[in-house]
């Protein structure tokens, strides 16, 4: 009767979890001290329970106590500073190898109309060229549009994300199939998950209006799962942005500093979640269901623990949300018949959020990165009218400019240390693809004078 009665209790956290969960809202912290304290008083409730019950109690980690703060020493830049199409770059991105080595994804847009061409190479641990693998093209191992992933197995085996799938490419980088995954987008791949139990993912998108169709995928996203040989196991499981991130209401544009939630997946074999509101970050199991793997069906939806932190907020310098709104204006003026767009609607918030950015290294250690208070550069201006020949401006961002401080956690959220980064380093448009950090020693993507992106190396002092 006992067990029953536990058994009818945590069956009734598990459903208020879910109910918040479902509405994008994160536990309450009376809820998570009340799941917790059951936890410790009744522990034979873990004995009686399934495992998705056990897994949706939020465990509360301690918060930690800042040690000294680290910062890095430049070792060298890559290549030598060599003008060699081999360490050449326009838009680069950053990506982990086996044995030390890594990939350089180099993406260009001659016309800047979305008509990508990506370049993938690959250096050994002291930075030294490889090889470059595959080519633009629409034969067998080429591809066309930007390479958004690239992740090499355990076995050697490389894959890449291109709009048509994963192409899969041995270690010596000869082509060898295609998994076929369409991506999100037609134009660009998609990020790929390795999870450790011997699977892969990636992100695909079902089609519906665009009032339904949540930012970043123009649909609905689900996840194709593969096993190692790139055999379709399953594509109807749902990734957290799911639940996380509502979709923009008509006629909604880019507002700086608004909270969001941001979804990044841990190499470990898990999804880390965080609404940026709050420093809070959740970690995600994707739990198997079902006795066999191969006939397991597959859910992201129980949270197993979560850490935070009181972090308290950054204030938006008065003339740096003057720029934003000058700059965003532009931007939505510039095209035809758009010159009498005006802003209407919520304007930019006051106060920075605390997480700015969540994701994991190869370790599985977590970076997250805080606001901080920014810094005026007086030798970019900000447009503050459309360019007669087009082209959109977005320089209120590289105007006004934050140092990145990161805090690094361990895969379960014991905190380990924080970690400044230089100026105007990493890449905007991947921060999980902006850098490489292997123990102390960094790969790191900096832009120069004349904003060209050099990979220099560093040590975490």
């Amino acid at each position: 009767m006992v067990l029953l009665w536990r058994a009818a209790l945590a069956t009734t956290i598990r459903a208020a979890h879910n109910f918040y969960s479902r509405k994008g809202v994160l536990v309450p912290k009376p809820f998570t001290v009340f799941a917790v304290g059951l936890a410790f008083l009744f522990p034979a409730i873990g004995m009686v329970l399934p495992l998705s019950a056990q897994q949706s109690t939020v465990i509360q980690v301690e918060e930690p106590i800042l040690a000294k703060v680290s910062t890095m020493v430049e070792l060298g830049v890559l290549g030598g500073g060599s003008e060699s199409k081999e360490y050449s770059l326009t838009n680069a991105f950053l990506y982990g190898g086996r044995n030390g080595t890594f990939f350089i994804v180099d993406v260009e847009d001659p016309g800047d109309v979305g008509n990508f061409r990506s370049t993938v190479r690959q250096y050994d641990s002291s930075g030294k060229f490889l090889r470059q693998i595959g080519t633009v093209g629409d034969g067998p191992g080429e591809f066309r549009g930007g390479v958004w992933d690239v992740k090499q197995l355990a076995d050697g085996r490389i894959l890449i994300s291109t709009a048509r799938g994963l192409q899969e490419y041995s270690a010596a980088g000869s082509a060898v199939k295609l998994w076929p995954a369409k991506a999100p987008f037609p134009n660009r791949g998609a990020k790929i998950l390795i999870d450790p139990n011997g699977f892969i993912l990636t992100y695909g998108s079902r089609r519906v209006p665009p009032r339904e169709a949540i930012p970043g995928f123009g649909g609905i996203p689900f996840l194709y799962r593969f096993d190692l040989n790139g055999r379709l196991i399953d594509s109807t499981i749902r990734p957290p942005e799911v639940s996380l991130i509502r979709p923009s209401a008509p006629g909604a544009f880019f507002v700086p500093f608004k909270s969001t939630c941001d979804v990044s997946w841990n190499p470990t074999g898990f999804f880390m979640t965080a609404c940026t509101g709050e420093y809070r970050v959740d970690l995600l199991l994707v739990t198997q269901r079902g006795a066999s793997r191969s006939g397991a069906q597959w859910t992201s939806d129980d949270r197993i623990s979560s850490f935070s932190r009181v972090v308290p907020g950054v204030d938006v310098q008065a003339a740096e949300r003057d720029d934003w709104v000058d700059n965003i204006t532009v931007w939505n003026q510039t095209g035809n018949g758009r010159q009498n767009w005006k802003w209407v609607g919520e304007g930019i918030p006051k106060t920075k959020p605390p997480i700015r950015e969540l994701f994991a290294d190869e370790r599985g250690n977590i970076f997250v990165r805080q606001s901080q208070f920014a810094k005026l550069d007086r030798n970019i201006e900000v447009a503050r009218k459309p360019r007669v020949d087009g082209t959109k401006e977005y320089t209120a961002g590289e105007r006004w400019y934050e140092v990145p401080v990161y805090d690094v956690y361990s895969p379960a959220g014991r905190y380990l240390r924080q970690i400044v980064f230089p100026a105007r380093s990493g890449q905007p448009l991947r921060p999980d693809a902006g850098f490489l950090v292997r123990d102390d020693d960094v790969w790191l993507i900096v832009r120069d004078g004349d904003d060209v992106p050099r990979i220099k190396r560093y040590r975490i002092q």
